[in-house]
């Protein structure tokens, strides 16, 4: 073999335009996908116009990939730079993908219909366990529990004990509200203290995908940058998708009234499964398993926490002694 062979251990690296291509199409796809989100009144009425909303839900789907992308890359290269443990990333990531579950939930309660809040905050949690956790641990094996699982899951069941318990006595009490803020702060403290120490493990050097990757050479905070217009895209696409899903719906003679529950329950819940499914297909399991536990902190703590303030009756649907369905529902919310 001459000096002027190609060595075998050096592997190709990506050509430059074929990443400036993707790196272009996931920033359209963010634009695209905020764009769509914030005018989904003017996108709702064009929908019903041309009847296209089956093509529109297939174009919410794909903003929804791209969008995702963008943010689960740059969330896992911040990870790499500043040593922090991809499931405090993934808590941390849980709690800004719940925003669409606050939002609702502060909605509802300045609309007067905190039992829609309550049910919320329960639906979500039951979703994140039953479907997605389901569906990530169908794509990737989830590696057994550690010093840091065992951590978070104690601070879940505690919160949902807490939370469970008032269900019982038929109304949302105030004091328990400022116990489960207070309860949020510390565990918000406790995960970064968490994240600080623990390092980032070196990249192995056949990880040929993560070291080419064009969100390795960023600075810092243009990654923190990207993955915040990620999440913006993220959202923004949900919505879309849910608009389009509702006139589709709608259109194909199913009652407003179910299309209007299941907007609510699926839609407030996308994000986390669009960034777990993502998370899953690219081996970061600890982000997928950090993103459905910090969903269900926050939802419990942070918006669980407000809603106590409205001493609010519980529905019956949601009281274990009330009916039957509440039976179900604890259940369902517990395990």
């Amino acid at each position: 073999m001459t000096s002027s062979d190609p060595s075998p251990s050096a592997p190709p690296r990506p050509l430059k335009s074929a990443v400036l291509a993707d790196r272009g199409v996931g920033m359209a796809s963010i634009a695209l996908g905020v764009t769509l989100g914030t005018t989904s009144g003017m996108g709702t009425a064009f929908l019903q116009h041309v009847a296209i909303s089956g093509l529109a839900m297939a174009l919410g789907m794909y903003l929804l990939m791209k969008t995702s992308d963008v943010l689960i890359n740059h969330i896992a290269a911040i990870g790499r730079k500043l040593g922090i443990a991809a499931m405090t990333l993934g808590i941390l990531l849980g709690m800004l993908t719940s925003l669409p579950e606050l939002l609702v939930s502060v909605g509802a309660i300045l609309q007067g219909n905190a039992g829609l809040g309550i049910g919320n905050v329960v639906g979500s949690n039951i979703a994140n366990i039953l479907l997605i956790l389901g569906i990530t641990a169908t794509i990737r094996a989830i590696p057994g529990a550690d010093a840091s699982w065992r951590f978070n899951i104690a601070v879940i069941a505690v919160a949902t004990a807490l939370f469970a318990a008032q269900m019982t006595l038929g109304a949302l009490q105030p004091a328990l509200g400022v116990l489960l803020l207070g309860m949020l702060a510390w565990y918000c403290w406790k995960s970064c203290v968490a994240g600080a120490q623990t390092a980032a493990l070196p990249l192995p050097e056949n990880d040929t995908a993560s070291q080419d990757a064009p969100e390795t050479g960023m600075p810092v905070w243009l990654n923190a940058a990207m993955a915040t217009a990620g999440l913006a895209g993220l959202v923004g696409a949900a919505g879309f998708l849910v608009a389009s899903a509702t006139v589709f719906g709608i259109q194909a003679g199913v009652s407003p009234v179910v299309v209007g529950v299941l907007a609510v329950a699926i839609g407030t819940s996308l994000p986390e499964l669009t960034v777990n499914i993502k998370a899953a297909l690219k081996g970061q399991t600890d982000m997928a398993i950090g993103n459905i536990l910090g969903s269900n902190v926050f939802n419990i703590l942070m918006i669980g926490g407000i809603l106590c303030f409205t001493a609010a009756d519980v529905p019956d649907d949601l009281d274990p002694l009330a009916s039957a369905a509440g039976i179900l529902n604890a259940a369902a919310f517990i395990g």
